[in-house]
């Protein structure tokens, strides 16, 4: 997986306009999984120089921001990338558009990368499964174990070893 240090234009990419839930001043705008009513599929926001959500104006994927390279842009691969803070750290958080995304080779190839530099990884599926996902040798913090059944979050582990 390569990184690009310039930030890039979504181009025709709109994933991101399906795959989150947004608010705005308390205003539910659209629900994951659901396009956005602004989006124009492959173009772009409707109302991008008007009134677009601030949350939207502000929100960058991991992809726009240097992950990997253009041709693993969201759109093109199913799965939305995405860098958030989180009690781990740091973690990559990977949005399958579909029910199969997050089994592709490019997602699978992506996990396997950050999961062997220790990075947490975060699989979200459409139909609202959730995993944290490890090195298959790493020990799992009792608090995030804990942590993982309360919000109900699966935890799985890869072999960064095989092909």
């Amino acid at each position: 997986m390569t990184t690009n240090s310039t930030k890039r234009a979504c181009g025709g990419c709109t994933l991101c306009c399906f795959t989150y839930d947004v608010r705005d001043d308390g205003k539910q705008i659209t629900r994951s999984f659901d396009w956005c009513t602004h989006c124009d599929i492959g173009l772009g926001c409707k109302i991008h120089e008007t009134t677009q959500p601030s949350v939207c104006a502000q929100w960058l994927c991991a992809w726009r921001d240097g992950l990997g390279s253009d041709d693993e842009r969201p759109d093109k691969t199913g799965v939305v990338p995405e860098w958030r803070y989180t009690r781990q750290g740091k973690t990559l958080v990977l949005i399958g558009s579909t029910s199969d995304s997050l089994e592709s080779d490019y997602a699978r190839n992506l996990t396997k990368t950050y999961a062997k530099r220790r990075v947490p990884i975060i699989h979200m599926h459409p139909d609202g499964r959730k995993y944290f996902v490890y090195e298959q040798d790493v020990l799992v913090d009792a608090d995030v174990a804990m942590s993982a059944k309360r919000e109900k979050v699966g935890i799985l582990f890869v072999d960064t070893t095989a092909s």
